[in-house]
C-alpha cells in the first residue's frame, strides 16, 4: 500500500517541516558555537584580554573559543 499525505492536514505537515528545519539549524556547528559564545561572561572576556567582537571573530573563523 502506498503512503500518501492525503490524510495529513497541510498545517500539520508544514509545522513538522518547519520544526525539522529549525532543529537542523540549532544543531549546526555554527549554532553550537554561538551558544558557547553566549555562555562566556564579561569577566571571562576581561581575563582573556579580548573583546566579545574579537571572541566572535576568532570563534567563527577557527571554530575555537
Amino acid at each position: 500500500m502506498a503512503h500518501t499525505l492525503d490524510h495529513v492536514p497541510s498545517t500539520t505537515l508544514v509545522a513538522r517541516i518547519w520544526t525539522a528545519i529549525v532543529q537542523m539549524g540549532e544543531n549546526s556547528s555554527r549554532a553550537q558555537t554561538v551558544k558557547r559564545l553566549n555562555a562566556v561572561s564579561d569577566e571571562q572576556l576581561a581575563s582573556m584580554g579580548i573583546t566579545r567582537a574579537q571572541l566572535v571573530q576568532r570563534a567563527l573563523s577557527t571554530g575555537a573559543l
